[in-house]
């Protein structure tokens, strides 16, 4: 495994590159985790994916105020977008207006590839909220509400991914990869985690992981962890349907559900501190695995 740093050209972060191999087809995945985060709430970050010194993508928060022909009531506009800053860039989403695209917050484990939809536009949305206001004395009359643009307020507060294609150094080869970010604090805040592409020219990847194909996806054991009163269950697609039992170190039955989606939510806030057994049942395989909640 070789390890080098990349900078985050606008704030001079360091972000350690884990240059991963990938059994299938010699895939090789190039893999950034930023620490720290990037967080932020107004101005713009640039991120280098391919570290060749040339921004790739620029993500910003602005405000926009607008208002109607009368100019009685105004428009207070918060909005995060991502430009493209290439015009061989890309971004997964969908068509929105005749000049702007609506970035798709992508699940974990969806497969990023040249089947998507990608748009190219300098300027995407990923999401907006907006306020009316009375325009002589700035006054809200409405409180923020969110049109259905993007889907990422709906999520708030989780992890998605960010689907991207860009052109590298090397002619006519194109990369797929992924961004991990959420926006959380009612859409006022964004934090950037960690980033990846496939470096074998035109080759995808699954989002969240390092992995370019479905079928060594579904091979892979379940991903167990807790966080922030939650425990987080990452299985392939062919889990779906699988049996999940908690139960705590005494044998006592705490939880029983199934698995419906590729990641899976189990809040533990009335949970007592303590070891628990996550066991799931995934077509007769039984994986076990220990979590303590404090």
């Amino acid at each position: 495994m070789k390890t080098r740093k990349n900078r985050l050209h606008d704030y001079s972060l360091f972000a350690t590159v884990l240059l991963l191999s990938v059994n299938k087809l010699d895939g090789q995945i190039i893999y950034t985790d930023v620490e720290p985060d990037i967080e932020f709430d107004f101005g713009f970050k640039n991120l280098d994916l391919d570290d060749n010194g040339v921004n790739d993508y620029k993500f910003i928060k602005e405000s926009i105020d607008t208002s109607n022909t009368s100019d009685i009531i105004c428009y207070s506009n918060k909005l995060f977008e991502i430009g493209t800053l290439n015009l061989n860039n890309y971004i997964a989403g969908i068509s929105y207006t005749f000049d702007k695209d609506i970035i798709t917050p992508l699940d974990f484990g969806l497969l990023i590839y040249d089947g998507m939809e990608f748009n190219g536009d300098a300027w995407q949305y990923q999401t907006i909220k907006v306020r009316e206001e009375t325009c002589v004395y700035g006054a809200p009359n409405s409180p923020w509400f969110y049109p259905n643009i993007g889907g990422w307020h709906a999520d708030e507060g989780e992890d998605k991914y960010i689907g991207v294609k860009f052109k590298g150094d090397t002619p006519d080869c194109y990369y797929y990869g992924w961004i991990r970010c959420v926006i959380s604090d009612l859409l006022e805040k964004m934090t950037i985690k960690d980033y990846a592409y496939n470096a074998n020219c035109g080759e995808g990847l699954l989002a969240g992981t390092f992995i370019s194909d479905i079928d060594t996806f579904n091979q892979q054991e379940p991903i167990i962890s807790v966080q922030n009163d939650v425990i987080s269950i990452k299985t392939a697609y062919n889990a779906k349907g699988a049996g999940v039992i908690v139960t705590a170190i005494t044998g006592q039955l705490v939880h029983h559900s199934t698995i419906a989606e590729i990641e899976t939510f189990i809040p533990t806030n009335h949970f007592s501190a303590g070891m628990y057994l996550v066991s799931i049942n995934i077509t007769g395989q039984v994986y076990v695995k220990k979590v303590v909640i404090k």
